[in-house]
């Protein structure tokens, strides 16, 4: 396992799709088989051995016998919900198991461990899963990725734009936390979750084009959030938010990269609820490519400090939530899934790890012209009506959000 594979695996994330056509707790489990005929050593499948840092494949009788352990079924009293497999999944100790399923109806949900790949890789084996549950196709074997990924990303990038190195040094950091008297606290993970009409992006993007030209709908969208938590109550306290960058934009042309190849740098905007201040940072991040600097960091001290996956047992002040942002992207794949129902029940929750007992992280997807957000946080710091008005707002009146304050140049909301 890699030194940066490592220092993600005790940490999990959680994804939900549905409902499906065909998708059964039969059919999941005949796909895990044919995928690991496929690829015996594939991540996904293998035992994850923490204390050895290293993927166990197990040989196909092993496998079978470990499939009642990784495929779990719902109270089947409960209604079918894409909630119903999520919550199956939230108390889920994974233990030497790279992933867990709940299938419930034609919902599925994924419990996989960060040593196996970040966002862009996790969201890829989903698929191939859930097409190979869905559609009668063979597995097909994966090609390894690029050796020394991030030596050549480094190399490839600075040495087209040297003069980038010097911005890449200069790193903001988050203020301390406020020091106070510690008060006892309990991990308990929860989410929100909603989606957007079926033409939001749509809307969203017109209204861009008209007023915001050439700035990102991921940087709109970011700045909502920021607003959303703000008129739900949960002002955000440090001036700055953590948005997740992927690194593979600095590799060369044909190289890939499995598993963990991101990076959340704290980035400090003049003005966190602003589309453009949001956009103008983010473009001078990725032209740093600071985040391969800190890659190599993150590697250097995992090699020296593992990490774990312990929460805290107590907690300082909390004046308001670390906010951190992933935007997806489009998951352009699973619009070739058999989708059942109409369109508006079609749903993709993705629940990542809060950063830390004040963090809340917004995930943030585009499928078939939706948009899909989840919020993660622990339920023991923030009230969950707090967090669910935030995440409906961010899904259904981003444009709302952005013109809520007086800005020069943006129309005021009415």
């Amino acid at each position: 396992m890699s030194v940066r594979d490592r220092a993600w695996a005790p940490v999990q994330a959680i994804r939900a799709v549905g409902p499906l056509a065909g998708l059964s707790t039969e059919t999941v489990r005949a796909a895990l088989v044919g995928l690991h005929a496929a690829d015996p050593t594939a991540r996904l499948l293998s035992r994850l051995d923490i204390a050895g840092w290293r993927w166990a494949a197990p040989p196909a009788p092993e496998f079978t016998a470990r499939l009642d352990s990784l495929l779990l079924d719902v109270d089947p009293a409960e209604p079918a919900t894409v909630d119903s497999v999520v919550r199956r999944l939230l108390p889920v100790v994974p233990g030497d198991r790279a992933m867990v399923l709940a299938v419930h109806g034609n919902y599925l949900a994924a419990r996989i461990s960060h040593g196996v790949g970040d966002g862009r890789v996790v969201n890829r084996l989903l698929l191939d899963l859930l097409l190979t549950a869905t559609q009668p196709q063979p597995a097909a074997p994966r090609t390894p990725g690029t050796r020394a990924a991030l030596a050549r990303a480094v190399a490839w990038h600075f040495r087209r734009h040297p003069a980038a190195l010097a911005a890449a040094a200069r790193v903001a950091l988050p203020p301390p936390a406020p020091v106070g008297t510690a008060i006892s606290w309990a991990s308990r993970l929860a989410y929100s979750s909603a989606r957007s009409p079926a033409d939001g992006l749509r809307r969203l993007r017109e209204w861009r084009d008209a007023h915001l030209p050439g700035v990102t709908t991921a940087s709109i969208v970011f700045a909502a959030a920021s607003s959303a938590l703000r008129q739900a109550g949960l002002c955000p306290y440090r001036p700055g938010v953590v948005i997740l960058i992927d690194a593979r934009r600095y590799l060369p042309p044909g190289s890939t990269v499995d598993g963990n190849f991101s990076w959340g740098q704290y980035l400090v905007p003049t003005d966190p609820e602003d589309p453009r201040a949001i956009d103008t940072v983010l473009r001078a991040e990725l032209a740093s490519g600071r985040a391969l600097l800190m890659l190599a960091l993150r590697d250097a001290r995992a090699a020296l400090l593992p990490r774990s996956a312990a929460a805290p047992s107590t907690v300082g002040p909390v004046p308001g939530p670390d906010l951190s942002l992933s935007h997806l992207g489009r998951l352009d794949g699973y619009a070739e899934l058999p989708w059942t129902g109409a369109h508006e029940g079609h749903r993709f929750v993705c629940v990542p790890p809060p950063a830390g007992p004040a963090g809340i992280t917004f995930s943030l997807s585009e499928m078939s012209g939706a948009l899909h957000v989840t919020a993660a946080f622990h339920g023991s710091t923030f009230p969950q009506a707090a967090v669910d008005r935030a995440v409906e707002l961010v899904a259904t009146r981003p444009v709302d959000l952005v013109m809520a304050a007086p800005r020069p140049g943006l129309p005021r909301s009415s």
